[in-house]
């Protein structure tokens, strides 16, 4: 199966079948002392404090 990467993302998405699983690494370069009491909101929906 041959796939554009936006078809992979949207069928990833929507739990379909794809050929393999799209990855982005995400990460926040900010320490805990420059996180400490600020909400950080993460592009899936989860917030952590």
């Amino acid at each position: 199966m041959q796939m554009t990467s936006r078809e992979r993302v949207l069928r990833a998405m929507r739990r379909q079948s794809v050929d393999y699983v799209p990855f982005s690494p995400s990460f926040n370069a900010l320490s805990d002392a420059q996180r400490r009491g600020k909400r950080w909101s993460f592009p899936w929906g989860a917030v952590a404090v």
